[in-house]
């Protein structure tokens, strides 16, 4: 059954075919080396989410710092073919009622 057919055959020229097997292996290597970009706050790597988090008493800490380093894996990105999507880039301040009143104050 099936001795008669053949898949169509594409050429590909960088990347892996979308329904490959073997895809998110080698997207994983691919993407290894991007937490050791980033410094002074951390990241998770979850197959193609990252988060970078900081804990810093100061918002403008933080923010500056969660900035430089968003950059810092946007450039990455550059570099290596990838493009973040700003539609799904997004920020979350965790903090308590009174702590988030006061940096509402602050802006």
């Amino acid at each position: 059954m099936g001795d008669n057919f053949t898949s169509f055959s594409h050429t590909v020229s960088s990347g892996v075919p979308q329904c490959s097997i073997i895809r998110p292996l080698i997207f994983m290597l691919y993407i290894n080396d991007l937490p050791m970009t980033v410094s002074g706050c951390g990241i998770d790597v979850y197959a193609d989410d990252s988060t970078l988090y900081k804990a810093h008493e100061d918002h403008s800490v933080v923010k500056e710092t969660l900035q430089t380093n968003l950059d810092v894996v946007n450039n990455w990105c550059a570099i290596n073919n990838m493009l973040l999507n700003p539609a799904k880039t997004k920020c979350m301040v965790l903090a308590t009622p009174y702590k988030h009143r006061v940096l509402e104050i602050k802006k």
